[in-house]
């Protein structure tokens, strides 16, 4: 299993907005994957269990994974468990879901994402290359719960339900925001904006960004 690319990856607005389509179909209500069932081993005597654990929900085409004691990206599979260290790379044309109590997180073809936290405080992603989009809802988006996706560019935290559209960028084009309802906070060298309901934002590196 090759790894992914590790230079940028170049998209359009276009591909993350499909799937921001798809997610504004769905209600904001848990959804079940089919296949597999939901039990896990154990955790070994000794080891204390996360707080908060997601679950991979759907799979299409060539999605690999890795934890974080992984030295190789393996095939993903449904029902996997998914915990701070946890990575997915989605192969170009590819796509997979995460779910974490209610909230779904689409991952795109040409996507490498980063899990970098996810607890009872929320979840800190990575969006290294490619594209992501947020239906935002469910037990996760209580009080108490923030959601961040970290960009070259950029970060974005999610402030309450809704549907959101990330865009890594690359070398050669800047990152992106959409809101297609919602609010969010984009952090962006050294400066901060807020977003609502309908309003895009393009993150170049420039303090005020576009």
């Amino acid at each position: 299993m090759r790894q992914p690319p590790r230079q940028s990856f170049i998209r359009t607005a276009a591909a993350p907005l499909a799937a921001l389509s798809l997610l504004l179909a769905m209600p904001l209500t848990p959804l079940r994957a089919q296949g597999n069932d939901d039990s896990y081993e154990p955790a070994p005597d000794g080891i204390e269990p996360p707080a908060l654990v997601g679950r991979v929900a759907i799979l299409a085409g060539r999605v690999s994974f890795h934890g974080p004691q992984d030295t190789e990206w393996v095939p993903a599979t449904l029902n996997w468990p998914v915990t701070s260290g946890s990575s997915f790379w989605a192969e170009p044309g590819s796509r997979a879901e995460i779910e974490i109590a209610g909230t779904r997180l689409v991952v795109e073809g040409g996507t490498q994402l980063d899990v970098l936290r996810l607890d009872e405080g929320g979840l800190l992603a990575n969006l290294a290359q490619g594209g992501a989009c947020v239906r935002y809802g469910g037990p996760f988006a209580g009080p108490g719960h923030t959601v961040t996706i970290q960009t070259p560019r950029g970060s974005v935290t999610l402030n309450g339900p809704g549907y959101y559209a990330v865009n890594g960028g690359a070398a050669d084009r800047p990152a992106s925001v959409n809101v297609a309802s919602g609010n969010a906070v984009v952090m962006e060298a050294g400066t901060s904006r807020q977003l609502a309901t309908g309003q895009l934002a393009v993150l170049d590196g420039s303090p005020g960004g576009q």
